[in-house]
Parts: C-alpha cells; sequence; structure tokens
C-alpha cells in the first residue's frame, strides 16, 4: 500500500454522518463524550431526545399544563440542536441560502448516532456460552 494514499476511516469504528455538503467521519468515544457534556444538566441527549419524541402528553394535561409540557418539548429540541450543531460541526440552516442543516436535521443525527451506539454495543456483547458441567467424582 502506499504510504501517503489517504485511507478511509474503517466503517466499523467511526460514525459517519451527512452535515449537509459531504459526509464526514466522527470518532464515537469522543462524540459521545461530548453529547454527554452538553446534555448533562438536562438529563442528556437520550432523555432529551424521548422528550422531543414523545408523541402524547399524558393524558389529562390541558391548558397550562399541556402549553408546559410543548414548552420543554420546543427547549428539548432546541439544547439537542443547538449541542449537536456543536458537537458535529454543523452550520445551522440558513433560509436565505438554503444552506446548513435545520433543527429537525440535527436532532436527527443525534437519534442516527444514539442507534449507532446501541449497534455497537449490542455487536460488542460476548457470544452466551453454556455453562461449564459440574465435575462429579465417583463414588466408592
Amino acid at each position: 500500500m502506499w504510504p501517503f494514499r489517504k485511507k478511509k476511516p474503517d466503517p466499523k469504528k467511526t460514525f459517519r454522518y451527512w452535515d449537509g455538503h459531504k459526509w464526514r467521519y466522527a470518532d464515537p468515544l469522543e462524540v459521545w463524550s461530548m453529547l454527554d457534556k452538553g446534555t448533562e444538566q438536562d438529563g442528556g441527549a437520550l432523555a432529551l431526545l424521548k422528550a422531543v419524541a414523545a408523541k402524547d402528553p399524558p393524558p389529562g394535561t390541558t391548558g397550562d399544563m399541556l402549553k408546559l409540557y410543548r414548552a420543554k418539548q420546543f427547549k428539548a429540541a432546541d439544547t439537542l440542536s443547538l449541542v449537536a450543531g456543536a458537537v458535529f460541526g454543523l452550520p445551522a440552516f440558513n433560509t436565505a441560502s438554503g444552506e446548513g442543516l435545520t433543527r429537525a436535521d440535527r436532532v436527527a443525527l443525534v437519534g442516527g448516532f444514539l442507534d449507532y451506539l446501541g449497534g455497537l454495543a449490542a455487536a460488542s456483547r460476548p457470544l452466551a456460552s453454556s455453562s461449564p458441567q459440574p465435575v462429579v467424582s465417583p463414588s466408592a
């Protein structure tokens, strides 16, 4: 192999994502660490993503409580969007030029990253093996 040839990142070891212009690669543990730091005061990226993705408020939520519930969803989406932009180096969507990623795209990227991490965890679990059989000594 030519020593100066640019080597493609190993897809098994890096997270691949679209930044609005090109495909980029990131170290999953570095991204996870930065996402964790950026969202720790809000309960973590997964908690924020669950808040954003919740379809319906709890039964009986009406009036001011419903407004508060929706406000929390929008705050969670804003937080995830801002943190994802910083962590992945993503520009915000510019309506004039059409460049960058929307808030929804950046939130979806965090969801895709968390799915990717879940796949890595599942792939790295040890395979199940049967327990060794107890040794029975012959009785005299």
